[in-house]
């Protein structure tokens, strides 16, 4: 699109080139009529005319040349040659040098050749063309047409992107017209929409340094790298694509609309890449999807709400992506076994319907929530680990926070919680790892949390506490007990806050029945009133590992308790891969979930 601004100077230029080509014209009748005349005097008052612009020497030679001409020493070519150049006439206004002209022919009692109307009309068209260009800039249409592209450019955006926007995932589908080179000869119309899905997905693609795709090529689907294919659920004799498995493989593109026509697919783990954009809506077709993994990608936009119609989805891992805004509720209500959403930009409150989900894993961590922890968490009986760290978490720690039973790895760290820590936590006999580390806890550590059976790392620095059970000391020097204690307000340890820091907290017990989820510190507090939420430090936490790393739990000298029954949603292999072979289930299964104190 040529712009206004590039139209009137294209505009300009043309009205200028005519002009000074009219202007050559005249002054080439001009010439050819004062020597026609052969009026000598006439000649010299042009040339004459001309001296605001030129030396004397210049008119000097000038006036030789013409008497020469007259004289016949000189021929017409030579003449021409040497004549006074053209283009001085655009170095003056045109019309002073006419009116000059005229001037000087009066006073000598001359006429022109051609009559005085011929200027006025060529001054009379210049003046007409200025006039236009002024009408033009001043118009109202001048200032439609120079508005007039955004609206444009923006209707072309909206139309471009209404596809993406239609909430109807089959009518996307339906759009979707297959379309394969017919010398290709495929095991099954499945494999020929699988063909034509991945080749329209590596054409996005930017980079694939690894050069996972390269041997994407043919009609033999089953071959290519990172697909799995199975016989299908429905009818064993055909062969489909049950999986997706390109961890690590650091390709640069995104997803297209297309994928979804892959309604068998079981398996799509993408960790570890550097996709971006948004999640198509035609993935709602994918309803035998059991693992989706799009981990540690560049992904974005709000909570990728169509993973709430996947009804057979067990695993959902989204960490390390630039998904922003609150959780739907009914993301709990999901027969999910892994919620693992750390390390985006989700903020809002934690839904009150926690407790609904069956998950035993829930990694919430390095996002921006804010409010209470649900006191439904209680109901969560499958819970096993559970990390809320750097977020922007009040309150007191709710009572029910350990009740779940099979509770081995719990992380509050780097948050505003405060008041005592919760009396569940004593009863707790299968939690190993405790992190409630850079919070305004207060009170006492007691005894009967440090010598919990399966304990051996507790991580409770800055924080106010201001007293410590003796078995939690004895434990610690035997080194039986990982204990992370500095930045508190023991009186006798070393490393800790000054009385100063501590007697503003200390003197000001929490009521944890009646604080409900305000913040106790008064910059917060203010922060808070201003509609702000405190700031965090930004966390450049590393990719998620393949395999966790466990530490090995030092020798106890209590007896070990009863292992624990499994939680139902791992009891059997077969649950996690209902709708995969065991064979593939097992060698493409998802990277372990995140373990809290691992930096997740």
């Amino acid at each position: 699109m040529i712009t206004f601004e590039y139209t009137n100077t294209i505009l300009a230029i043309v009205l200028l080139r005519t002009m000074g080509s009219k202007s050559m014209t005249t002054q080439k009748s001009v010439k050819n009529c004062l020597i026609r005349r052969e009026h000598q005097n006439q000649l010299k008052a042009l040339v004459t005319a001309k001296n605001v612009m030129m030396d004397d020497k210049f008119v000097d030679d000038n006036h030789v040349m013409m008497d020469d001409k007259f004289n016949g020493n000189m021929d017409d070519n030579r003449f021409n040659q040497h004549m006074i150049d053209p283009s001085w006439i655009e170095e003056i206004n045109y019309s002073v040098y006419i009116d000059h002209t005229l001037v000087n022919l009066k006073k000598k009692n001359a006429k022109c050749c051609f009559p005085k109307p011929f200027f006025k009309m060529q001054t009379l068209g210049f003046l007409f063309y200025i006039g236009l260009l002024f009408i033009f800039y001043t118009s109202p249409f001048s200032t439609a047409s120079t508005k007039i592209q955004y609206p444009v450019s923006r209707r072309g955006l909206t139309t471009m992107r209404k596809p993406d926007m239609d909430p109807d995932p089959n009518r996307l589908l339906d759009d979707i017209k297959v379309e394969v080179d017919p010398s290709l000869k495929f095991e099954s119309p499945r494999i020929k929409k699988a063909y034509f899905a991945l080749q329209e997905w590596k054409k996005v693609l930017i980079s694939d340094p690894l050069n996972m795709t390269v041997n994407w090529v043919g009609p033999d689907v089953c071959s290519y790298f990172g697909v799995i294919c199975v016989p299908a659920l429905d009818d064993e004799r055909v062969t489909t694509v049950a999986g997706i498995d390109l961890n690590f493989g650091d390709i640069s593109g995104q997803l297209v609309p297309h994928l979804g026509l892959l309604t068998d697919l079981g398996i799509l783990h993408l960790h570890s890449n550097r996709m971006c954009g948004v999640i198509p809506k035609t993935f709602s077709n994918l309803q035998l999807l059991y693992e989706l993994d799009l981990s540690d990608n560049r992904f974005s936009g709000v909570f990728p709400s169509l993973v709430l119609s996947l009804s057979s989805l067990r695993f959902l891992d989204i960490r390390f992506n630039e998904f922003e805004g609150p959780l739907p509720p009914e993301l709990f209500e999901m027969d999910l076994d892994a919620i693992i959403v750390n390390n985006n930009r989700l903020s809002s409150h934690i839904p009150k319907n926690i407790g609904n989900s069956p998950a035993s894993i829930l990694v919430l961590s390095n996002n921006k929530f804010s409010g209470c922890i649900p006191r439904s968490i209680g109901r969560m009986q499958y819970l096993e680990q559970v990390s809320f760290s750097n977020n922007r978490l009040t309150g007191c720690l709710p009572e029910e926070l350990a009740l779940p039973k099979f509770l081995v790895a719990f992380d509050v760290s780097k948050n505003y919680f405060m008041g005592p820590l919760p009396k569940s936590l004593e009863r707790s006999k299968t939690i190993e790892r405790f992190d409630c580390s850079h919070n305004q806890l207060t009170g006492k550590v007691h005894d009967n949390v440090c010598s919990l059976p399966e304990l051996w790392n507790m991580t409770i620095h800055n924080n106010f506490f201001n007293e410590i059970g003796g078995e939690c000391e004895k434990l610690f020097n035997d080194e039986k007990l990982i204990l992370g204690d500095s930045d508190n307000c023991f009186s006798k340890k070393p490393n800790q806050r000054s009385p100063k820091d501590c007697l503003p907290v200390l003197s000001h017990p929490v009521d944890c029945k009646t604080i409900g989820c305000q913040p106790r510190d008064p910059m917060i507090i203010a922060l808070m009133k201003r509609k702000t939420t405190p700031p965090l430090p930004t966390l450049h936490s590393p990719s998620p590992p393949t395999k966790p790393t466990l530490v090995p739990h030092p020798p106890k000298v209590t007896p070990p308790s009863p292992p624990k029954p499994p939680p139902a949603a791992s009891q059997t292999p077969a649950r996690m891969f209902k709708n995969l072979s065991p064979k593939i289930g097992s060698q493409h299964s998802s990277p372990p979930s995140p373990l809290v104190f691992q930096g997740h």
